[in-house]
């Protein structure tokens, strides 16, 4: 019986060691790469170097690679990768680009 309570009492003070040390020094995850939406204007399309350049609201313009079905005029959809520098975006990367409708059909949207 006194074998028992020594090693119920032991348990009891390595379970509280254990998560007392669990909430002094939680893990810490490495920081991740910030993203973010936009969205612009496809204004030129390289058929040569199948290059596909947009620009944003703002002025911004980015480039990816794969014509495809895209022409100019076309609105596209973009997520960004801030590249780890959240204070500039003349550094950011293209992490993913959709096509998102023609300027055209809002033109016709806002007619009706």
């Amino acid at each position: 019986m006194m074998n028992k309570k020594i090693l119920l009492t032991m348990a009891a003070v390595a379970g509280a060691f254990l998560i007392s040390c669990t909430v002094k020094n939680p893990v810490v995850a490495a920081p991740a790469a910030h993203t973010y939406p936009t969205a612009g204007v496809i204004i030129d399309l390289d058929e040569k170097s199948d290059l596909v350049t947009f620009s944003t609201g703002s002025g911004l313009l980015y480039s990816f690679y794969g014509i495809n079905d895209y022409a100019e005029g076309d609105i596209v959809a973009a997520i960004m990768d801030d590249n780890g520098t959240t204070d500039s975006v003349l550094d950011d990367k293209i992490a993913s680009v959709r096509y998102a409708g023609w300027a055209g059909l809002f033109e016709e949207i806002c007619d009706n």
